[in-house]
């Protein structure tokens, strides 16, 4: 069983993790182990990781589905979108599959250039700000793919 598979598992139905363990002596000092009850100095300690971790909890599962979202459509309109529009392409508007080709490797081309420079972009503008702009961009691309009219329009529609 792999590690995400071990994790959902554990999240969703409160099953047993078998490399999983948490024991008294692996909580240390903070002392968030049922039945376990930490010294009055550790007590304001605990009482304030039990507040983070209940308020992580609730916050995790909207950063999962948040991901989930991201997964989706990034993947669907970035990765798997060009495989759909070069036969849409073909067909209606009658261009070379080479032509639509060439396009789509200039994307694939831009987007790995772009990936090296994602970490200092996300650094400098954060991850949620970077996020939102590209899935703005995204549904734009995809927008720009769909109405291209001549072959020309494919390297503004690459570049979005």
């Amino acid at each position: 069983m792999t590690l995400t598979l071990a994790l959902m598992r554990l999240a969703l139905d409160g099953g047993e993790v078998p490399f999983l363990h948490v024991r008294p002596e692996n909580v240390g000092a903070v002392g968030l182990y049922e039945g376990w009850i930490p010294d009055s100095a550790a007590t304001g300690r605990a009482m304030a990781a039990a507040a983070v971790t209940s308020t992580a909890d609730r916050d995790g599962w909207r950063v999962v589905w948040v991901a989930f979202v991201v997964a989706v459509f990034g993947w669907g309109i970035g990765f798997y979108g060009p495989a759909v529009y070069l036969p849409t392409l073909h067909q209606t508007r009658g261009w070379s599959i080479s032509t639509i080709s060439s396009a789509i490797t200039a994307h694939y081309l831009l987007s790995a250039a772009l990936i090296a420079w994602l970490p200092e972009v996300y650094r400098r503008f954060g991850v949620g700000r970077i996020t939102f702009a590209g899935a703005i961009l995204a549904g734009l691309g995809a927008i720009a793919w769909a109405n291209v009219q001549q072959p020309w329009q494919l390297v503004p529609a690459v570049t979005v």
